[in-house]
């Protein structure tokens, strides 16, 4: 089922309602009930904290639920005509001052709170004596069923009666405290609730005046409802409850509550209150006129007592006048004198500064005709420096111009040194090529004459390995014929180099023909190719051993007179082409035809061939 208010609500079949908004304290309140971990001592107490922790919870949810509909009453009245807006706003005002007494007695209350767990905690000191107590009580009644008339009845009783002892301080102690923090929790307790019922009435009586303002009457039918002129009224209404609120304190403590116990004997107990509070009165009375008649007696003599000083004063201050205005026109000659001293003093001063300030000027006048033919002199010799560094300048630009055509020179000279260096790594090859064949025919040729030299052949056998290994030789000399030895074509020297290219070298050796040399066919022996002293230099790029011109200069390419490349380091070289000796080492015989007897062994070896070169 569902409450007026929104909330849901279950009836259970034994009379109870369930509400789902207390299930969480349910939940707590049970789960202090079957926890197994507090003492049974100390379960009352702790369900009552737990009880009034969940009202704790509640006094919060009910201020804050409070203040926020508060904020929707006030949004919702601002959407209605004036008088209702007027009206909820001034209520939404109050209601808010509600909330915050409804805060305050929540804060209150956890004091309240507080002071209980205090008592709780004292409680928990006694728990190691109630568990001895308990346990010794136990055993002294199993053993008096058991064994009535066991020695061991009197050593417990014994026992018992000493933790008795050791625990009747701190019981006391306890005890004491318990009282004092129940009585200090309940008092802090029924004055925040008389406080906040007292509020509470004070916003509830103001706020029945304001909404006493709302004209309720029914309007007819075609007609229009009077204009609303309360405004003013209740915001006077607000200011004199939050006066009423501010100003409000609690009553004396002398007085007693004047609540009589309802029972028949009420009338009675009010007329004899009323006696004695009257006699009270009368007493009060008496007394207060006897301290009246004093106070006047002490009034009229303090009066008598002051009228006298003030006459002696009076004399006294007519006195001190005439001494004083004497005074006074002694120090206002003083004064005058001393003015006129200063006056002179200031004088004096005057006419030494305007002296001073004369020669300061002239001072500054000379320094200032002193710094302009300075700064005259500085302009002139600025002139003078700006010339001489254009100079300087210019003289810089036409170095480095002349430095950056050096360096261009140098990118060519490396460019050149590269290919020479591909075209001598080339012909390296072709060499070992040519050394490799002349290898294997000087193999040819032994195998011929052990062929010639062998007995246990046959004539016509001989001759037919003879004509195969002249086929051999014949093929051989064919691949001899076919290889070429061949050059890339230079690349194109600079202005410089071609120039310098024009005079000869002496000791350089020829430069290669842009066409390859061809190889004629070896005889049996091959020598070493002569040397030609009488052919022309070759270019420059042909030659990378020495630079353009034939010659090397002192600090050419490099202003600060370190070598370049191709200078580092340099040792006269043979060129490639020159006569290296034989092909083997020292020691030993040549490679190739060494002169072996032929098969007749009468007649000397054919004279040896060497390669030409074309």
């Amino acid at each position: 089922m569902t409450s007026n208010d929104g909330r849901t609500s279950t009836r259970l079949g034994f009379g109870k309602t369930f509400n789902l908004d207390s299930l969480g304290h349910d939940v707590r309140r049970n789960l202090v009930k079957v926890d197994p971990r507090l003492p049974e001592d100390l379960k009352n107490v702790a369900l009552l904290l737990k009880e009034e922790r969940n009202i704790l919870s509640s006094l919060q949810n009910i201020a804050q639920e409070r203040k926020q509909g508060n904020t929707f009453l006030y949004n919702w009245g601002k959407e209605n005509l004036e008088d209702v807006a007027d009206i909820t706003e001034k209520m939404s005002s109050l209601m808010s001052k509600m909330s915050d007494v409804e805060t305050v007695m929540a804060e209150k209350y956890e004091k309240y709170r507080n002071l209980l767990k205090e008592i709780r905690e004292a409680e928990q000191r006694l728990l190691g004596t109630k568990e001895k107590r308990r346990k010794i009580n136990d055993e002294m009644s199993k053993t008096m069923k058991t064994h009535p008339r066991s020695p061991r009845i009197r050593e417990l009783e014994l026992e018992l009666e000493q933790v008795n002892r050791e625990s009747a301080p701190t019981e006391l102690e306890v005890g004491n405290l318990e009282r004092r923090k129940l009585k200090e929790a309940f008092t802090l307790l029924l004055d925040a609730t008389f406080e906040t019922s007292e509020r509470m009435a004070i916003i509830a009586g103001f706020g029945g005046y304001i909404i006493g303002q709302l004209d309720d009457n029914p309007v007819p039918a075609g007609s229009t409802r009077p204009k609303y002129a309360g405004d003013k009224v209740t915001s006077q209404i607000v200011k004199d409850c939050q006066i009423q609120l501010h100003s409000w304190q609690p009553p004396s403590t002398d007085i007693g509550p004047l609540l009589p116990t309802l029972t028949n004997t009420a009338p009675t107990l009010l007329a004899a209150q009323k006696e004695e509070y009257e006699a009270k009165l009368t007493k009060l009375n008496a007394e207060m006129a006897s301290q009246r008649e004093a106070y006047e007696k002490q009034i009229l003599e303090q009066t008598t007592k002051y009228d006298e000083l003030a006459q002696s004063s009076s004399a006294k201050i007519d006195e001190l006048t005439q001494s004083s205005s004497a005074k006074i026109e002694e120090l206002t000659l003083e004064l005058e004198n001393q003015q006129q001293g200063y006056k002179a003093q200031l004088d004096d001063m005057a006419t030494a500064l305007s002296s001073q300030r004369e020669a300061y000027e002239k001072q500054v006048s000379d320094l200032t005709t002193k710094l302009l033919e300075h700064q005259k002199k500085s302009e002139q010799d600025l002139v003078e420096i700006r010339g001489v560094l254009a100079t300087e300048k210019q003289k810089n630009e036409v170095q480095l111009r002349e430095y950056q055509t050096l360096l261009t020179q140098k990118h060519e000279y490396e460019v050149q040194l590269r290919e020479r260096d591909n075209v001598i790594t080339k012909l390296q090859n072709d060499m070992n090529v040519v050394a490799t064949e002349k290898g294997k025919l000087s193999q040819v040729v032994k195998d011929l004459e052990e062929t010639l030299q062998s007995k246990s052949s046959t004539l016509s056998q001989k001759e037919e390995k003879i004509n195969k290994l002249e086929d051999d030789i014949s093929g051989i000399k064919s691949q001899l014929a076919g290889l070429k030895i061949a050059a890339p074509a230079p690349a194109p020297a600079s202005p410089a180099s071609e120039a310098a290219n024009s005079t000869a070298v002496p000791g350089a050796a020829p430069a290669r023909s842009a066409t390859a040399a061809s190889v004629t066919s070896p005889p049996a022996s091959i020598s070493s190719p002569p040397v030609s002293e009488s052919l022309p230099p070759p270019l420059s790029p042909a030659n990378p051993h020495l630079p353009p011109g034939g010659h090397f200069q002192q600090n050419m390419y490099d202003p600060q007179g370190q070598p370049f490349y191709g200078q580092q380091g340099f040792q006269p070289q043979q060129p490639f082409y020159q006569p290296q000796g034989y092909y083997g080492q020292p020691g030993r015989p040549q490679y190739g035809f060494q002169g072996q007897p032929s098969f007749n062994q009468g007649h000397p070896p054919p004279p040896p061939r060497s390669y030409t070169w074309k």
